[in-house]
């Protein structure tokens, strides 16, 4: 089972005014465990980059529930949800949390995306929050 993990890498890459300078970027990997998510994102990495240049600094398990991804937008926001539902047993409100990926162009549009998918869900929901990430790209 492949899970989403979250690496952060340096490297160097031209700018451009054509000089050489580091960058460090988080990136998102779908991978079976650590050790394959590096090697995976080191490949998927390597036509960007000169290998020698290229270090994983930090991988950890990332935890969405959902993604929700467009291809045409660039930025990805966290957004945390919490749905709302009522247990007629016990006569209690039940609330759990969702975190959720979403890419939009900016934040406002990930709150419509997210609104928009979740008016389709058969319990209440709250938007508690969005925020923008450090994520450049999700490789599958």
């Amino acid at each position: 089972m492949e899970n989403l993990f979250e690496c952060k890498v340096k490297y160097q890459k031209t700018n451009e005014n054509g000089k050489q300078v580091n960058v460090k970027e988080t990136y998102l990997q779908r991978a079976e465990n650590f050790a394959d998510a590096e090697n995976r994102i080191t490949e998927e990495l390597k036509n960007y980059t000169q290998m020698q240049q290229l270090t994983v600094v930090s991988i950890k398990t990332a935890k969405f529930t959902e993604i929700m991804r467009d291809e045409e937008d660039g930025k990805w926001y966290k957004c945390k949800a919490e749905f709302i539902s009522f247990n007629e047993d016990t006569g209690k409100e039940k609330k759990s949390n969702s975190t959720i990926l979403v890419e939009a162009e900016n934040a406002d549009k990930a709150y419509k995306k997210l609104e928009k998918e979740l008016k389709n869900s058969v319990t209440d929901f709250a938007i508690k929050k969005i925020e923008e990430t450090a994520i450049t790209e999700l490789y599958e």
